[in-house]
């Protein structure tokens, strides 16, 4: 599977940390429209972006796990819409490099599209989005210090 522009990714990505996350999905719109094979590139080419500050060692400080807790104060992921859980679980496994879960939670979606709250799609850009901002944030606080990662 040949892997989307990736001028057109860093595009959307651009959008979505200067506050256009609505134009830089649909700069993301005609690679989804080409079917199920494109959209799980993209998924993974939007998880590895999501992934960068951690692969990369770039910001070691930066939390690299969240917890959802429930009202007795333990961790409860089912509290989480349909969508944020795609989006979370997607990445982990792409995080773990595991293939065989990644291809399962899209094989789900696709049979059973979310409904609840958004799209999978959009969880996982929207999580990529964040990780841009938060390197885009800490560049310039290195700069304005005089410091490099």
């Amino acid at each position: 599977m040949p892997a989307p522009n990736p001028e057109i990714v860093l595009n959307a990505l651009a959008r979505g940390v200067t506050g256009d996350e609505p134009g830089g999905l649909k700069l993301l719109e005609p690679i989804v429209a080409q079917g199920p094979a494109p959209t799980y590139v993209l998924l993974a080419t939007l998880a590895e972006a999501a992934l960068f500050p951690h692969r990369k060692g770039l910001y070691p400080e930066a939390p690299s796990t969240f917890e959802v807790i429930g009202p007795d104060g333990s961790p409860d992921m089912e509290l989480l819409p349909s969508h944020l859980k795609f989006g979370a679980r997607f990445i982990a496994a792409w995080a773990a490099r595991d293939q065989d879960a990644a291809s399962a939670l899209f094989r789900k979606v696709i049979e059973e599209p979310v409904t609840e709250g958004g799209d999978g799609t959009i969880a996982v850009f929207m999580f990529a989005v964040s990780a841009a901002k938060h390197v885009v944030h800490e560049r310039r606080r290195l700069d304005a210090e005089g410091s490099t990662p």
